[in-house]
């Protein structure tokens, strides 16, 4: 915050190179110096410390008047500020090259661009350099005049110094910031009547509700050695469970967690950069994720295309999060990313499974390579100004037993097309989003999972699709509002076995309101027609209402 305030103080000095004159008769730098020493100059020292700790950018400083755009020889400053730049040097301007000189300023602001000015002239009188008299006395004038702003401006810096010390003092780490979240959701749903399926029995529930309440909390401790770079370990606790989750992988929720309420780590990621949309400012064009626990090829490793959906204060279920075929092993792994140009980006990435410790399980079968595992590839392409494609391909493989395509998002049959066989995936997903105004987005995906048992010859087709509409600012200034519409995964073929006999549709509304930069209410309900992509089963209504509390 000091630094904003430096800069824009410094960029607003034409009335001092008016109050300096434009009269050029030098004036021996020992006159100078012993005019100076009669001045009480010393009432701006704590000021001249604040300007010392906070030097200005030099890409911001102006070494010629010509470099500032909105800055022409016929305005009527343009002399004085020429006059200034040439003689003294102690102005700056803006980073798009701009004075904005019709900018009004308070007697404070007009205080510490003069004492920049004060600043310069006495590293010139220090080094025996000749000063002008008419600019001494000038400056002399204002130091009267401004005398109280430039002693309340020290006193400020002071207090601002005295405080910044108490809370370095104080501070849990210098390379680590705490940063936490606490979700708490009330869920209400029907329960449906259930044919049943190869995993659960028929069931039919007189209960016509069933009502629960869940909460999470999550720590993040973010350590920075570079200044760019994060190394991220995240602990979480809660109990937040899906509805019907004994008779259906549809309608997973994106914070689930099952923890009885213990502290778990339950991500430990390091990564050289942030990992933004292409046309985002970035500071390298290559980035490096790492990850020792709790990542998978999704958003922590790719763009997911979904930007507005996020899952903490918007959508609900996994489903109206991003494409279903990201979700695949998860836990230990690395991805590489390349910034190609300001139109394409490429990454790469590979996961092994973290579950029940595989990955680190040196056993047969298991370990980082030769147990579930997931890799491929993910390009960004932009289209136009803000209308961005994704295309992706991923390759999985899931061990006996242990198959779970696409988490709790599709129907038990494309979750586990064989029955528990080994199965080889082959993932392909196609994204976009687009920001069709300043209010409006529109994002989609579909995906195409060609699926193959690794025991023997069978093989099965799964499909999905989803579109995504996002209206911002929605009534109020930091709100949104957000319709989902697709098809969770579905067997749509298999060469031996049963396909899922019908299509499910999964349909969810929400609406975040923003109490504050740190309070979210966030109410919504989704619906399945078709859950299990069987007709034969009753629709799915869930209503929910998540508060969320960041810190």
């Amino acid at each position: 915050m000091y630094r904003s305030i430096h800069n824009v103080v410094l960029a607003s000095p034409a009335v001092i190179a008016i109050a300096l004159g434009t009269t050029l008769i030098p004036v021996q730098a020992e006159t100078l110096i012993t005019q100076a020493a009669s001045q009480d100059l010393d009432l701006v020292a704590p000021l001249n410390k604040y300007n010392q700790d906070f030097q200005v950018d030099p890409f911001h400083q102006v070494n010629n008047v010509n470099q500032l755009r909105d800055i022409s020889p016929h305005d009527w400053s343009y002399k004085a500020l020429h006059s200034l730049v040439d003689r003294y040097g102690c102005i700056v301007g803006f980073p798009s090259q701009t004075y904005l000189g019709n900018q009004a300023l308070t007697r404070y602001e007009f205080a510490a661009g003069l004492n920049a000015c004060l600043q310069q002239i006495e590293r010139l009188i220090a080094s025996s350099e000749a000063v002008f008299r008419e600019d001494i006395e000038a400056i002399n004038r204002l130091i009267q005049e401004f005398a109280a702003e430039l002693a309340s401006l020290g006193g400020r810096v002071d207090n601002l110094e005295n405080g910044t010390a108490f809370l370095e003092d104080r501070q849990f780490s210098t390379t680590t910031k705490l940063n936490g979240e606490a979700i708490f959701t009330a869920i209400t749903s029907n329960n449906p009547k259930f044919q049943g399926n190869r995993n659960s029995p028929e069931r039919n529930n007189s209960n016509l509700t069933q009502s629960t309440f869940g909460f999470r909390t999550t720590l993040n401790f973010d350590t920075s050695f570079t200044g760019k770079d994060r190394l991220r370990t995240r602990l979480r606790a809660g109990d937040i469970i899906p509805p019907l989750q004994d008779q259906t992988n549809m309608g997973g929720l994106e914070t689930e967690i099952a923890t009885e309420g213990n502290l778990a780590i339950t991500k430990l990621q390091y990564r050289t950069a942030s990992i933004p949309f292409i046309y985002d400012e970035v500071p390298e064009r290559f980035y490096l994720v790492l990850s020792a626990f709790g990542t998978g090829l999704d958003e922590q490793f790719f763009e997911t295309f979904n930007p507005y959906i996020i899952g903490t204060k918007d959508g609900f279920t996994q489903f109206a999060i991003y494409n279903p075929i990201f979700r695949q092993p998860r836990g230990v792994g690395a991805s590489i990313g390349y910034i190609t140009s300001n139109r394409l980006k490429l990454a790469v990435g590979y996961s092994a499974s973290g579950s029940g410790n595989e990955a680190a399980d040196p056993s047969p079968g298991r370990g980082l390579f030769n147990g579930s595992f997931s890799t491929g590839v993910n390009t960004e392409i932009v289209l136009a100004e803000d209308w961005i494609l994704g295309l992706t391909y991923l390759y999985s493989y899931s061990a006996r037993d242990r198959v779970f395509l696409f988490g709790q998002t599709g129907s038990s049959l494309s979750s586990d097309p064989f029955n528990g066989n080994p199965t080889q995936a082959h993932n392909f997903g196609w994204q976009t989003t687009a920001l069709i105004n300043s209010q409006l987005n529109l994002a989609g995906w579909m995906g195409w999972t060609r699926a193959l048992d690794a025991s023997s010859d069978n093989e099965a087709d799964i499909f999905n699709w989803a579109l995504t509409f996002v209206v911002l600012d929605a009534f109020q200034e930091g709100n949104k509002a957000g319709l989902v519409v697709g098809m969770p995964p579905k067997l749509t073929s298999i060469k031996d076995g049963n396909s899922d006999p019908n299509s499910a549709w999964q349909i969810e509304a929400f609406y975040s309101h923003r109490v504050n930069d740190s309070i979210f209410l966030n109410p919504g309900f989704y619906v399945i027609v078709n859950p299990e992509n069987d007709s034969r089963n009753d629709t799915i209504f869930v209503g929910l209402l998540r508060t969320t509390f960041e810190f």
